[in-house]
């Protein structure tokens, strides 16, 4: 009787079969989604030193509470934030997070945590003084059961009447995060208050554009030209047509003029948005779906 070693293409075949569903537990960690987290939030700034148009920042920060290692959704796409006003009214959609295209399934260890920077201001503009409430949502987007919320957290949260000085000064700092050639020229901690966590530096100067774009205020506009002439980020030129007004709009005209192709380029397709049908003001009402 002859075995498979007289046929080598077959054994060969066989092998690979026994090492593709033996390999898996071999030294394999059995780690498994988390199926609760602790969950802490902070904002910056402060409840209280916020004012008006100022963008609202809140650190994340999901913590394993076992001893055993767990999988949690590593990308910000985990987390839902919700805005209530002082009489309860919910101001901004309750959009389910759905999983963004990219896994990216990471390991907490035992007792470990990590920390996210989500701009709350993305979700609702607080363009208005008054005490709101912040709810924060962490969601399981693992995709090993239906997805739901595992960690949830609220924080009362102050604006004060709007001040030229202050969003002024926030403007100064977050373009000299925003734009590379200015960074470490001044510190910006007194006003940017997330930044004195130094671990979150880099990821908070990634967002600082993001920031100052969602200031949505005249007064950011000369910060916001300086950084599309002169970088040519095209957030910059969005953020200038979000201010929306008569000023924003000749901004961009006399940028879509300019010798410069490309920010000239950048320049006339905001202006070619500008009376496009407005898309919801939540971004991300577009994806995922309303439950």
């Amino acid at each position: 009787m002859k075995t498979l070693s007289a046929y080598p293409g077959i054994a060969r075949v066989v092998a690979c079969l026994v090492c593709c569903l033996i390999a898996p537990t071999i030294g394999a960690e059995n780690v498994r989604p988390a199926r609760e987290l602790a969950l802490s939030v902070e904002l910056h700034p402060p409840s209280g030193e916020a004012t008006e148009h100022e963008p609202v920042l809140a650190l994340v920060t999901v913590t394993n509470p076992l001893e055993t290692r767990v999988e949690v959704w590593g990308r910000e796409s985990a987390i839902r934030l919700a805005v209530y006003d002082s009489d309860g009214k919910l101001l901004t959609p309750e959009v389910r997070p759905t999983a963004d295209g990219f896994r990216s399934i990471i390991k907490l260890d035992g007792k470990g945590k990590r920390t996210f920077a989500v701009m709350v201001s993305r979700w609702h503009h607080l363009a208005k003084a008054g005490r709101y409430v912040i709810k924060v949502d962490f969601w399981d987007l693992c995709g090993y059961w239906p997805e739901k919320v595992i960690a949830s957290c609220r924080r009362d949260y102050e604006v004060k009447p709007f001040c030229k000085d202050r969003l002024l000064r926030c403007c100064e700092a977050l373009t000299s995060r925003a734009d590379t050639t200015l960074r470490g020229l001044m510190d910006v901690s007194d006003i940017l208050t997330a930044w004195r966590h130094e671990e979150m530096k880099r990821d908070l100067d990634n967002l600082a554009l993001t920031m100052l774009a969602d200031v949505r205020h005249e007064i950011a506009l000369p910060y916001l030209m300086q950084i599309a002439r002169l970088r040519r980020y095209s957030e910059a030129f969005a953020g200038i047509r979000w201010v929306g007004t008569k000023t924003a709009r000749e901004i961009l005209e006399k940028l879509a003029e300019s010798g410069d192709e490309g920010v000239s380029k950048l320049a006339k397709r905001e202006l070619a948005m500008w009376d496009k049908p407005k898309l919801p003001a939540h971004p991300w009402a577009v994806q995922g779906h309303v439950p």
